[in-house]
């Protein structure tokens, strides 16, 4: 559910196990997903802390197009994520 933040915080303990198992804690989110769930996601991503890069992990957000219904509707996107 990309409105739950719970959803969120169990994916934050799967990266920190695999961090844990694996030495790093490198993350790119793809979102593959319609349009009006990527500002959601994002936002969703940092309050549970998945955007932090920390002991040198990065993280990367990858967003599949389209992106925005039209100019303005992207440009009202990217500010919202880029917040």
């Amino acid at each position: 559910d990309f409105k739950s933040l719970d959803t969120f915080r169990r994916l934050s303990e799967l990266v920190l196990e695999a961090r844990h198992k694996h030495g790093h804690g490198n993350c790119v989110f793809y979102l593959a997903t319609a349009p009006q769930f990527f500002g959601t996601i994002v936002e969703n991503l940092a309050l549970a802390g998945l955007m932090r890069e920390e002991e040198g992990d990065f993280r990367r957000v990858v967003i599949e197009k389209p992106f925005g219904t039209d100019l303005l509707s992207a440009r009202k996107l990217n500010a919202h994520i880029l917040n």
